[in-house]
């Protein structure tokens, strides 16, 4: 159990005698390191208020597992790379190293699963590979995920 106010714990006496210590202290990363490196990287972070938090980012990289990656490099893609902005929902369709833009206003607000089915079922093939944002994508909520095959999330990786 935590003594103290929200931003102010302490182990129990116990606790620290059993050898529990707290992983953050509020102030510093001492002691951490990130994922991949031997240290905690020096910038991208700051502690305020007992608060560790990620800095706005210009980019960053996200993995998933799934057919989605492996389908889009065997129809002719390295990357997709999206600029601007539609004027109403649409959704990118890929298909023998051809790509364009359909009309998604009957998908808009639905369930990652019924834009699944829906457009697998619009472009007749159950093995098309799809990603997604869903309904929290299309509100940008700022920690939306890219989900592909219902079960691969892409995530935020950080970044705001």
């Amino acid at each position: 159990m935590l003594d103290g106010p929200a931003h102010t714990y302490s182990l129990k006496l116990i606790q620290a005698n059993d050898g529990y210590k707290f992983l953050f202290d509020g102030k510093t990363t001492n002691g951490w390191r990130g994922a991949k490196l031997d240290d905690f990287p020096k910038h991208g972070w700051v502690v305020k208020d007992g608060v560790l938090t990620v800095l706005e980012s210009g980019g960053g990289e996200s993995e998933a597992g799934g057919w989605f990656g492996p389908e889009l490099k065997f129809a002719g893609f390295d990357a997709i790379i999206i600029k601007g902005r539609a004027e109403n929902p649409v959704y990118l369709w890929i298909h023998d190293g051809k790509a364009e833009f359909k009309d998604a206003a009957h998908l808009w607000g639905k369930p990652l699963g019924e834009v699944h089915d829906a457009i697998r079922e619009e472009l007749g093939d159950s093995k098309i590979r799809i990603a997604q944002t869903g309904p929290s994508g299309e509100k940008m909520v700022r920690y939306a995920c890219v989900i592909n095959e219902l079960k691969h999330a892409n995530g935020r990786s950080g970044m705001f």
